[in-house]
């Protein structure tokens, strides 16, 4: 008979019913299975890390087809507060009823390059259109002409000259000063041939300067006055608008004429018997009142005279300053701008307050 260990010797139930007991009376409380313990298999304890973390997957996993992610379906399931969306944006308001706006230089642009007011001193000394070519009464573009005088000795050839035509002169209706005169550009020159003192063929003869018509807007005629292209008013100032403001010092004038017209609506040009010498400047802005009307009291049986006051008839605001007088353009008016109509400081402060 062969021998078997001890171990061999003992069934499983009893070796069971044997640990049970001696826990018992160690006091360590084991309790065991009465089936023997199995060794974990490799790899079990990660399975099981895998099958807890789909568990979790699956319970907040979005159904498919939706759009929505995991933070705003956690987002849906709490109330959600209101939100308030701030971003920066312009304020605006109405102006008053007095406000000017402020005038794009485009529009003006015109009135400025074709017509100035110039000192019976500037015109004397200023070069002349003096011969046309052979048989010819009046030239236009591309055409030759000849001139002479003023400051063509002191002009390089290449030179751009402006060529402006004489009209009436500005007279101030109550002194009667002559405050300038009134040139209309009428096209632009060339110069391309110095002149001489002398001409070698022809004894005590002069030879005058050749010009070349670059542009021209109307007909060149024997007599029209040449002259540097004129700066602009506005030359060194970095705007493309007027801006309207009251003038510095407090004046009164009067519209002395409107051009080529007998009267002045919005967007036309008047001019003014006031200039750089009573310092004025461009932008300065104006109201226009008509002249004091004198009547008499129809229901008064001694006629009593009475000076019925004027109400404001428009606004006007200076767009080219000359010495003695300026071009002023009509922003908006109620009745027609006439000459001899009184121009007053604004009493609206919505045009700007004095420089």
């Amino acid at each position: 008979m062969s021998r078997l260990s001890a171990p061999a010797l003992i069934r499983p139930g009893r070796l069971a019913l044997m640990t049970a007991l001696l826990g018992l009376v160690l006091g360590t409380g084991l309790a065991l299975s009465p089936t023997p313990a199995r060794a974990a298999a490799p790899g079990a304890h990660k399975n099981s890390v895998k099958k807890q973390g789909a568990q979790k997957h699956a319970a907040r996993k979005i159904p498919r087809g939706s759009k929505k992610t995991v933070r705003q379906a956690r987002a849906e399931a709490v109330p959600a507060l209101p939100t308030v969306h701030l971003s920066p944006r312009v304020r605006t308001e109405a102006l008053g009823p007095a406000g000017v706006a402020p005038v794009m230089l485009a529009t003006v642009r015109p009135f400025l390059s074709r017509s100035q007011i110039l000192p019976d001193e500037r015109l004397a000394a200023a070069p002349r259109i003096v011969a046309l070519p052979e048989r010819r009464a009046l030239v236009s573009l591309g055409d030759t002409v000849y001139a002479r005088g003023g400051e063509l000795q002191t002009i390089p050839t290449g030179t751009l000259l402006q060529i402006y035509r004489m009209a009436s002169p500005v007279k101030d209706p109550v002194t009667g000063e002559v405050l300038g005169h009134e040139t209309r550009a009428v096209g632009e020159a060339e110069l391309i041939a110095r002149g001489h003192d002398s001409d070698p063929q022809i004894a005590a003869a002069e030879v005058p300067y050749t010009l070349r018509i670059v542009r021209a807007s109307d007909e060149v005629l024997v007599g029209d006055r040449l002259a540097p292209l004129p700066a602009h008013p506005l030359t060194g100032v970095a705007l493309d608008r007027f801006i309207p403001h009251a003038p510095a010092v407090g004046q009164e004038g009067l519209v002395v004429s409107v051009p080529d017209h007998g009267e002045a609506g919005p967007n036309q040009l008047v001019i003014v018997n006031r200039g750089q010498q009573q310092g004025l400047q461009v932008g300065d802005v104006f109201d226009v009142m008509p002249p004091q009307r004198v009547t008499t009291d129809p229901t008064s049986p001694g006629q009593v005279v009475m000076s019925v006051p004027g109400e404001k008839k428009a606004t006007l605001m200076l767009v080219h300053v000359f010495d003695k007088a300026s071009y002023a353009l009509v922003m908006n008016s109620v009745w027609p701008v006439r000459p001899g109509d009184s121009v007053v400081a604004p009493t609206s402060v919505d045009v700007g307050s004095a420089r």
